[in-house]
């Protein structure tokens, strides 16, 4: 996921990316929070669509 925001321009690691639900199976929208401080986190939607 980490790799998908970086090359959207976005960088971030790894760590700071918190998958509630776990790993993405499904096509469907999913809430992701990011941690990108202590004091600073937000939540992202990610929409997982089926491939052309």
């Amino acid at each position: 996921m980490a790799d998908a925001f970086t090359a959207a321009g976005l960088p971030v690691s790894k760590s700071e990316v918190i998958l509630g639900e776990g790993a993405f199976r499904n096509i469907g929208e999913y809430d992701v929070l990011v941690h990108l401080h202590a004091d600073v986190e937000t939540t992202v939607k990610v929409v997982v669509v089926a491939e052309a």
